[in-house]
């Protein structure tokens, strides 16, 4: 969908910020871990809502439906088949 491509920059602008307020204080893997998701979860909701804010809106009910879902929701072990949005970018 357009209104999710164009911004697909802001979304990586997104990442980076977070990326860059990661800390590393802890000294396990499952520490270390902990703080990965964290900025993986801030960045999903950051994404979530840059989407909103571009998001064409007649009945609300997409808007309504964007949201950010977390490492272990049951929605990831829906079907393939579900569509979901996947941002790569090429190095």
């Amino acid at each position: 969908h357009g209104y999710i491509r164009v911004n697909t920059p802001l979304y990586w602008a997104a990442f980076e910020q977070e990326l860059g307020k990661l800390k590393l204080n802890s000294t396990t893997a499952d520490g270390i871990h902990e703080e990965f998701q964290k900025v993986v979860d801030r960045t999903a909701a950051r994404v979530r809502d840059i989407i909103k804010e571009h998001v064409p809106f007649d009945t609300g009910q997409l808007y309504d439906d964007i949201r950010a879902i977390s490492a272990g929701d049951d929605l990831l072990d829906e079907s393939e088949d579900m569509n979901a949005l996947v941002l790569m970018k090429e190095v």
